[in-house]
């Protein structure tokens, strides 16, 4: 499975080489075959024997987080721990289907390799199309072909109530916790909990809408 393009994981494992070493290198490779091209990734020991910190790269969250599940169960499987039967082609193909879901579209897509081949760091921020290029004082936002060196995009992301409030939070803003209702009859009853601190309308808005 590994394969040429394990780099020198196949030299290392006849020397001998931890297990979370095979993983990092198995969760590379399950999205290498399935068209994800990425490559780096570390592994380092910890003070607790047999517990490893693992790094490896992904080209979007789910997708990478599904392929890290999948190397360990692989690496559990090779070592017997795994007892049940895998279907390794089923779970590939799952993979690769989770992977069309959330793939970029092509507008964003081809923005997004152009920043990656400048090496230009760039983020997802949201389910769709939302992406931050750079970071800083420099990030630019774009959604699609829109960029924020426009209103529009600002606009687009004051009108989401979550997103703008989750990147706010992000940047560590406070923002009001959101908290259920106990019911329909009852709609302040998660009142106290939905805000971090009250808050005050000026007085010249509360005489207009008096």
């Amino acid at each position: 499975m590994l394969g040429r393009s394990g780099g020198r994981l196949p030299e290392r494992v006849r020397e001998g080489t931890w297990l979370g070493h095979v993983a990092e290198h198995a969760a590379i490779e399950v999205q290498r075959l399935v068209g994800i091209p990425v490559s780096f990734g570390r592994t380092r020991e910890t003070r607790t024997p047999g517990v490893y910190n693992l790094v490896y790269e992904m080209e979007e969250e789910r997708v990478g987080v599904r392929a890290g599940k999948l190397a360990l169960d692989v690496v559990e499987h090779c070592a017997g721990i795994y007892g049940e039967a895998m279907d390794l082609e089923q779970r590939l193909d799952g993979l690769k289907r989770l992977r069309e879901k959330w793939a970029l579209g092509p507008s964003t897509k081809s923005i997004v390799d152009t920043a990656a081949a400048r090496g230009i760091p760039w983020l997802r921020l949201n389910d769709r199309s939302l992406r931050m290029l750079g970071y800083g004082v420099n990030q630019r936002k774009i959604q699609a072909t829109i960029a924020s060196t426009t209103a529009h995009l600002e606009v687009e992301i004051a009108g989401d109530k979550d997103l703008t409030k989750r990147l706010l939070g992000d940047q560590g803003v406070p923002v009001p916790k959101d908290a259920p209702t106990a019911g329909a009859s009852s709609p302040t009853s998660g009142a106290s909990a939905s805000c971090a601190r009250p808050t005050r309308r000026p007085a010249s808005t509360a005489r207009r809408t008096s």
